[in-house]
């Protein structure tokens, strides 16, 4: 609970009280992982990189979602470490957070902190919105509708067509509306370059087997 509250309490920039909670967790020999977590976090953000890192060694090895979640916290404190080292600046809240407050704090504790331009300063730059009645008019040319096209089908060695590769062309011609079963086609794609066999799941879907794409031809 008391890890629950100092997250609640730094979250809603209350760092006085949440340093209170942090001085309490901080004399217990034996925390539950996510309180010492949580105290590790609050002292990586509040420049103790020491302090954060002795805890984040004592406590990553308890079990293997802990050791996931302290191993990017480990990540974060170096990277908080070596930006204050270098640029005068650690963590830093984001700026939809009350960085003045944060800032305030800090100083409190003895650490100079140096904040960076706000980003609304940018806007200056930006050109004027457009209203929407003033959008660049736009001639579109109408296409005659036609009910005589050709449907292509493709299967692949998987379900995202994005990343898997083609193992299967077929296509149908529908004139005036209507399916001529007389031109049709179909040949199945040996994805060689691909590197990609055909799935178990594609082979129940298609009855397409890698055994019969690999003597097709290559795209």
């Amino acid at each position: 609970m008391q890890g629950l509250k100092l997250n609640l309490l730094y979250s809603t920039h209350k760092y006085y009280e949440a340093e209170k909670i942090a001085d309490i967790l901080s004399c217990e020999k034996n925390l539950p992982w996510e309180a010492a977590y949580a105290l590790a976090e609050f002292y990586a953000r509040t420049l103790r990189f020491d302090d954060a890192q002795d805890i984040i060694d004592r406590y990553q090895d308890t079990d293997e979602l802990s050791e996931k979640c302290f191993e990017k916290l480990d990540s974060n404190n170096r990277c908080y470490q070596k930006c204050y080292e270098e640029k005068g600046r650690g963590y830093l809240p984001r700026e939809s957070e009350n960085i003045k407050l944060y800032i305030e704090f800090m100083e409190s504790m003895g650490y100079e902190i140096q904040s960076v331009p706000q980003r609304e300063s940018l806007q200056d730059n930006r050109p004027p919105k457009i209203k929407k009645e003033d959008y660049p008019k736009t001639d579109f040319v109408d296409v005659p509708k036609s009910d005589t096209f050709v449907v292509y089908d493709l299967e692949t060695t998987g379900l995202n067509s994005e990343f898997h590769a083609v193992i299967q062309i077929g296509a149908v011609k529908v004139v005036d509306g209507v399916v001529d079963e007389s031109q049709t086609f179909e040949e199945l794609v040996n994805p060689k370059y691909s590197k990609v066999s055909v799935s178990d799941n594609i082979t129940k879907i298609t009855g397409i087997t890698d055994e019969e794409v690999k003597n097709a031809r290559q795209v």
